[in-house]
């Protein structure tokens, strides 16, 4: 019993990062994901395709848009300057 409760345990654990990698995407030696600078993204990855200020609350949250790259675009959206959120969408879903 105690075998089947940790390899569930496993499962879960490896299915986490697992999201946590599709999450993120490679610009340059930089991974852009969640708690990376903005500054640090535009230095790497350049000007985005694409830029939006959303209302959130009562503050802003900036969306990023790059691509298209091998076939998709990823949205990172950025709060207080740090990456809070990357999103993959295929380049025919845009």
């Amino acid at each position: 019993m105690k075998k089947m409760i940790l390899a569930g345990i496993l499962i879960v654990v490896v299915f986490c990062f697992t999201l946590n990698a599709w999450s993120a995407f490679r610009c340059g030696n930089t991974f852009v994901k969640e708690g990376v600078d903005s500054a640090k993204v535009f230095v790497t990855c350049g000007e985005p395709v694409y830029k939006e200020n959303l209302p959130y609350m009562e503050s802003y949250v900036e969306k990023w848009v790059y691509g298209p790259l091998a076939g998709y675009y990823y949205i990172v959206y950025f709060e207080s300057g740090k990456c809070i959120k990357v999103e993959e969408k295929s380049q025919g879903s845009m």
